[in-house]
């Protein structure tokens, strides 16, 4: 039921009209300025399929065309622009009459590659800060266990170095400490119980000891809930990878491959397939990455649901033609089970 209600909002956001960034740049330069650099960029690519650009590569755009693109006000284009032209992503100037504003995106890719590692390294000392701050947690957590042991053994010291009283001396020569010493205590009587004991005998008295012993009880206990929620957790997790291990055999017409194929590279790609696969439903991310290429998860896995035995057998002839050299086999095959599944609509619709 709940799933259906997110399946429902999910339909009504509608994934076309939303604002795709890279999250690797907005660590780097910011996510506004990051938003309004790929709304050019897509104007880019607008004009030059259309060829529309000039000689130079220019290409004019309207604040209001911005505007709908990103949703930032003229004030705020001119800033971020500006802000653009500071970090050598673009260009602008303006030209006309009445005069346009008019963008040229540069297309030097070690500017983009020190962006985007500059990024991967602010976003791995912020993942490296969350851990961190999950470890001190934990630590925190057992701490409060000892915590009243801890305060119970510096109640015995305090007990320990109480000071020695003086006692004077009587006439008789002894001190009235030495007094009291020699003086008998009563002897208590104890009424017997039908299985023979006393209830002193019965009862076990309070002692420090006695008192250690159940703060460290308690202490074992707090550190066996603790082992027991990280074995439940990790149970959990084991689970859901062999679910979705399941999914994705369903998905890419496991067994069916392996009944009908002796072709040692046939097989050794179908693994490769489901091994992607499997990541891809496993990943709670938001973004993955395969080699340079970075993936909106809930995109992808949209597009994998639609995979058939024929996708697949399109991608495994594709890659068996393929004449030059795969360099990096995960990311050739990821790019492949993204864009084969709406390639192959588009056959069948032209077809």
């Amino acid at each position: 039921m709940e799933q259906s209600k997110i399946s429902s909002v999910l339909a009504l956001l509608n994934m076309e009209n939303t604002l795709s960034v890279n999250r690797l740049l907005a660590h780097s330069i910011g996510l506004e300025e990051t938003i309004m650099y790929q709304a050019l960029i897509k104007k880019y690519l607008y004009y030059r399929d259309r060829n529309l650009l000039d000689e130079d590569k220019w290409f004019y755009s309207t604040t209001a065309d911005l505007e709908e693109s990103t949703t930032f006000s003229q004030k705020k284009q001119k800033k971020l622009a500006d802000r653009l032209c500071e970090l050598c992503l673009i260009k602008k100037k303006k030209k006309g009459m009445p005069s346009k504003n008019y963008y040229c995106i540069e297309t030097d890719e070690n500017i983009i590659f020190k962006y985007l590692n500059k990024g991967e390294e602010k976003s791995k000392k912020l993942r490296e800060c969350r851990i961190e701050k999950m470890n001190e947690d934990n630590t925190t957590y057992r701490k409060k266990g000892s915590e009243g042991s801890n305060n119970h053994r510096s109640a015995e010291m305090e007990l320990q170095e109480a000071p020695k009283r003086n006692f004077k001396k009587r006439q008789n020569g002894t001190s009235r400490s030495a007094e009291t010493e020699l003086q008998e205590a009563p002897k208590r009587n104890f009424k017997k119980r039908q299985n023979g004991t006393t209830r002193s005998a019965k009862m076990e008295p309070k002692t420090k000891d006695n008192k250690l012993k159940d703060n460290k009880l308690n202490d074992n206990q707090s550190f066996i809930h603790i082992d027991e929620a990280i074995s439940n957790e990790e149970q959990i997790k084991k689970e859901n990878e062999r679910m979705n291990e399941i999914r994705a055999e369903e998905l890419i017409e496991y067994d069916y491959f392996l009944e009908n194929y002796d072709d040692p590279y046939v097989l050794e790609v179908i693994e490769k397939i489901k091994e992607i696969v499997c990541k891809i439903l496993c990943c709670e991310e938001d973004e993955i990455r395969f080699g340079y290429l970075i993936y909106n998860v809930y995109d992808f896995k949209r597009r994998i649901n639609k995979l058939d035995e024929d996708i697949v057998q399109s991608i495994i002839e594709k890659i068996k033609n393929n004449k030059s050299k795969i360099v990096n086999p995960t990311a050739y095959i990821a790019k492949m089970l993204y864009e084969e599944p709406f390639q192959f609509a588009v056959g069948l619709l032209q077809s």
